[in-house]
């Protein structure tokens, strides 16, 4: 019992730092969702909402592929994906519908947590594509990154061009729906819960 209440303030603690970096976090996807749709709305009243989807259709591939990843990674069924759907009539042009899959318990938790990202992974996976893309593919990427001075930046290529497209089709596509955001809250709480739990035991175990 004497190492209780110093094991219970330590996890405290660092359920404390999980919640304020997850704050921050939370607050620049916030940001990103909401420039998102401010930049989708102008692009689209610039170039008219079908030739939009049409040009920018990579960027809802790559939305819907996010969606995917996490839902895989987070062992959730996938029971139908599509794209991209010209046709579509609710304005998503694409869509991804998992479920969790029925697995023992410690699964279980995992699945719960993963729903977190499930619904913000084009936050996550977008931004991801763009920087490897840039770092890898694109000449005097890594320099800059290394050295991220104006001077270093890579200069003009039709690759380059190409990476501008993708950064602007990428993160036209980033705004999520309600359906995105539908059970996430529950996927933080349960990484909340789980950080705290395993602090306590941790730190419990140590002192055993």
């Amino acid at each position: 019992m004497q190492y209780t209440y110093p094991t219970l303030a330590l996890s405290l603690n660092v359920l404390w730092e999980l919640l304020k970096i997850s704050g921050v976090l939370l607050g620049a996807g916030f940001v990103l969702h909401h420039f998102s749709g401010f930049l989708r709305m102008k692009l689209s009243d610039t170039f008219g909402q079908h030739a939009f989807n049409l040009i920018f259709a990579p960027g809802i591939m790559i939305h819907e592929i996010s969606h995917a990843t996490m839902a895989f990674l987070f062992l959730h069924q996938i029971e139908d994906i599509k794209l991209f759907d010209w046709k579509a009539k609710d304005g998503s042009h694409g869509h991804v519908v998992s479920r969790p899959r029925s697995l023992p318990v410690f699964f279980k938790i995992w699945i719960k947590m993963g729903e977190l990202f499930i619904g913000i992974a084009p936050l996550i996976v977008g931004p991801v594509i763009c920087a490897a893309v840039f770092y890898f593919w694109i000449p005097g990427g890594k320099t800059f990154i290394s050295n991220p001075r104006f001077v270093n930046f890579p200069s003009f290529s039709w690759g380059l061009i190409a990476w501008w497209y993708l950064v602007i089709a990428v993160f036209s596509q980033m705004e999520l729906s309600d359906a995105d955001l539908k059970g996430t809250w529950k996927g933080y709480l349960w990484i909340a819960l789980c950080t705290f739990v395993g602090t306590f035991c941790y730190y419990k175990i140590r002192h055993f």
